[in-house]
């Protein structure tokens, strides 16, 4: 395999904060999203399940759960070749293909300016960093949900 000498930016916050609340699957998939988008400098891609599976080896059976859980946790936004905004699993897959786009890339300073709010216990200053609770990676998840909910 032939090396490029090109390289793709990837926000901090992907690997420091969500690496280890994502599968695998899950972070192949976002990654492979941050690659088309910020990789080729676009806002949106359009992405196929057929396309999905060649690029990262990801089953048809893994890809739904997998879209959702990025779209749970407020990672991505996807919609269809008119721009309506698919919020639903089986909108998405009647779809086959969709446009994604990362949240975060829109404005990676305005959207994790306030990432400590969300999550306290990685984003803290120094006093709450003694009171701080360690979470098992399931409270932290619920955590998030519940405050994406709000």
């Amino acid at each position: 395999m032939k090396h490029s000498k090109g390289f793709t930016k990837v926000l901090d916050d992907y690997i420091d904060y969500y690496l280890p609340l994502l599968s695998g699957s899950e972070f192949k998939l976002l990654i492979l999203i941050v690659r088309t988008t910020v990789g080729w400098n676009k806002d949106k891609d359009i992405l196929c399940y057929n396309q999905i599976i060649k690029r990262t080896g990801l089953s048809r059976r893994i890809i739904t759960p997998s879209i959702e859980k990025l779209y749970q946790l407020k990672l991505i936004q996807i919609t269809d070749e008119s721009g309506k905004q698919l919020n639903t699993a089986q909108q998405r897959i009647q779809s086959k293909c969709n446009y994604y786009t990362l949240i975060a890339a829109k404005d990676a300073k305005s959207t994790f300016k306030g990432m400590h709010k969300l999550h306290p216990t990685i984003y803290s200053n120094k006093q709450q960093k003694t009171s701080k609770i360690k979470l098992t990676d399931r409270e932290r998840i619920d955590q998030i949900l519940d405050k994406h909910k709000e």
